[in-house]
Formats: structure tokens, C-alpha cells, sequence
């Protein structure tokens, strides 16, 4: 009598991965922008409302020049934004079930790449903070498609050391469709190990937590970064106490009811602050 193939995989081990979500996305803009700790939860932006420089000639011919600013007596101030979630795992199930995976350790894991999503989706449509929300008039511009002619009107308002690009990747596939059309080539560099096209040597970086419309509307933005820049700073703070499962994310032991049932608050602090107006400029387009 033969063997037969399903009852030999009774006694077999099925090799198995760890937990995949389809949700994870590469979350570019985290890496590209630098984010300023922040260390009592409010982050204020001194800034000058009025500079002057005066020229004065003395008798003797001398000339000498006198500079005075004011800084804003009403700053801005950005509070932190709290992400938080609570995992819920029964300890029965992190005693008999944790093998060849941590149970607790994938719930952890997942979750907190969901905080990290958020996160990215929070610096672009945060209704508070976003950068969508933040660009001032003056730094807008309308155009008809993403196209070489709208893009250079873009870098022409953000033209002090623009950093990169951040477009929806099906505004990247129309900005890529009017280059073919014209006959232009679209130049590509590679950074964090992968490669990103280029617009007169600014990267464009790709994310799909920028908004498109039912009519095809959508933004293409440019930023300057960088504190040292008085660019577009990401802000972060950190929990004080917690145990650090990634950056800026902590997850804190909530206690074990009756049932045997472990919580555990995690959370993580964010915001993002323009610096100065000309930093940020947006490019209003159809696709």
C-alpha cells in the first residue's frame, strides 16, 4: 500500500513567514525629511516679521551699515500630534503559540508599521499640520497636468535649494506620459538603495498618501528641509517611559486583567513644521 501524499503531510512542518500586510508601503518622505526632536511637546517658530538695513554716512565719509529685525510676538507653535493604539494578547496564546514566531513580537511589529503610515499620511493631510494644509497662497501654483512646463513653475518658487519632489505615483505615471510625448528624457539617481526619478536634478519621491480626486486633482509638491535650511523639519518626541519597539515608537505595559488578558499602549508623537513660507510650494494639477 502506497503512501499517500496528504497523509504524509500530516507528519510534515509546514514552513511558514512571518506576518505580510499588503498596507506597508515604503514611506519615503520619513526618509528623506529630518525630524528635530522635540523636548516638552511644543515647538514654536521665532519668526522675523521685520528686517531693515539703514546706510549712514558719517562727516569724515565713513559709510556704515545698521541692521534691526523683530522677531513676531505671536509665533507659531506646533503641538505634538499623539498616534496611539492598544494590542490586546491573551497569555495563553504568547505561552503556547509562540513558535517559530514571537506572537507578541509580530502584533508589535505590524502595528507599528501601521503608526509609521500614519504617520507619513499625517505630514501630508493632517488638517493641523499637513503640508497640504500649510502651503501659503502665494506659494501655489495651477496648472493643467504634471507636466515640464507646470514642474518648472514649481521649482521656480521654491528655487532656494529644493530638496525633492513628493508626488502620487499615478501623477508620477502622467508626469513620465507628457515627458514621452515631448521627447524628454527624465533623469534618475539612486538613493536609500533604490532608484527615483529626477526633474532638473530634484528627486521625486513617490507616496500614495497624497490625495486624488474623483475628477483627477491631485498635488505635486517641493520642499526645502532642514532646520540649518529654514526648511520643512519633521517632529518627533519620545515617551519617557515604554519599552522602544521602533523609532519614536514606544509600547507601554498596560497591566493583565482577570482573564489573563495583557494590554499594551503604543504610541508615538508626531507633527511637522514649515519653517519659513518659501519652503514649501504646491502645484495644483489634473490626471
Amino acid at each position: 500500500m502506497a503512501l499517500l501524499r496528504d497523509s504524509a503531510r500530516q507528519l510534515s512542518n509546514t514552513t511558514k513567514t512571518n506576518a505580510q500586510w499588503s498596507g506597508i508601503t515604503p514611506r519615503w518622505l520619513l526618509n528623506f525629511l529630518p525630524t528635530s526632536q522635540v523636548e516638552a511637546g511644543t515647538f514654536r517658530v521665532n519668526a522675523v516679521k521685520q528686517c531693515a538695513e539703514l546706510l549712514c554716512e558719517h562727516e569724515t565719509g565713513d559709510k556704515l551699515t545698521e541692521t534691526f529685525f523683530n522677531i513676531d510676538d505671536k509665533p507659531r507653535e506646533y503641538k505634538l500630534s499623539t498616534i496611539q493604539t492598544v494590542i490586546k494578547a491573551h497569555t495563553q496564546t504568547i505561552d503556547l503559540y509562540n513558535s517559530p514566531y514571537d506572537q507578541l513580537g509580530e502584533q508589535f511589529r505590524i502595528v507599528a508599521e501601521a503608526i509609521q503610515e500614519e504617520t507619513e499620511a499625517r505630514y501630508i493631510a493632517s488638517k493641523d499640520f499637513g503640508l497640504s494644509a500649510q502651503c501659503s497662497d502665494d506659494m501655489r501654483v495651477t496648472g493643467s497636468s504634471p507636466n515640464p512646463d507646470t514642474m518648472d513653475d514649481l521649482l521656480g518658487m521654491i528655487w532656494k535649494q529644493p530638496a525633492f519632489f513628493i508626488m502620487h505615483p499615478r501623477a508620477m505615471v502622467r508626469f513620465g506620459q507628457e515627458c514621452t510625448a515631448r521627447g524628454v528624457c527624465i533623469g534618475t539617481v539612486e538613493m536609500f538603495g533604490s532608484p527615483f526619478f529626477t526633474w532638473r536634478g530634484v528627486p521625486i519621491v513617490p507616496s500614495d498618501k497624497i490625495n486624488v480626486g474623483n475628477d483627477g486633482s491631485t498635488e505635486v509638491m517641493l520642499l526645502r528641509v532642514g532646520e540649518d535650511r529654514q526648511g520643512v523639519v519633521g517632529l518627533s518626541g519620545t515617551a519617557k517611559t515604554g519599552r522602544e519597539i521602533a523609532p519614536g515608537i514606544t509600547a507601554k505595559f498596560n497591566g493583565t486583567d482577570e482573564q489573563g488578558l495583557q494590554r499594551f499602549l503604543l504610541t508615538r508623537y508626531v507633527s511637522l513644521a514649515v519653517l519659513v513660507p518659501d519652503a514649501l510650494g504646491i502645484l495644483k494639477v489634473k490626471i
